[in-house]
């Protein structure tokens, strides 16, 4: 790469790379926090091992308000046992 090199940077075409696409991030507020809170939601239950009453107490909810924001992302309560099964990175 540094023999093929026009200038005196390496750039990817230099290595035979396609440009990387850039995508501006979406500024929608509502939607981050959405998936913010879907996120934090999935890792308390994989950290929980889908046990609902442990997922609570580490967001430092009530049960019923566990199971209110469960209903509000769309994740079935039974469903919180295979969660915890999963491969999710915890750290």
């Amino acid at each position: 790469a540094v023999i093929m090199a026009e200038g005196r940077l390496i750039d990817a075409a230099d290595l035979e790379l396609a440009p990387a696409a850039y995508a501006a991030p979406t500024l929608d507020l509502r939607a981050a926090r959405l998936r913010a809170e879907r996120e934090v939601l999935q890792l308390a239950l994989a950290r929980a091992n889908g046990t609902l009453s442990v997922a609570a107490k580490l967001l430092g909810i009530s049960r019923p308000t566990l199971y209110d924001l469960l209903d509000a992302h769309g994740i079935a309560p039974e469903a919180a046992k295979a969660v915890g099964d999963s491969d999710l990175d915890l750290e």
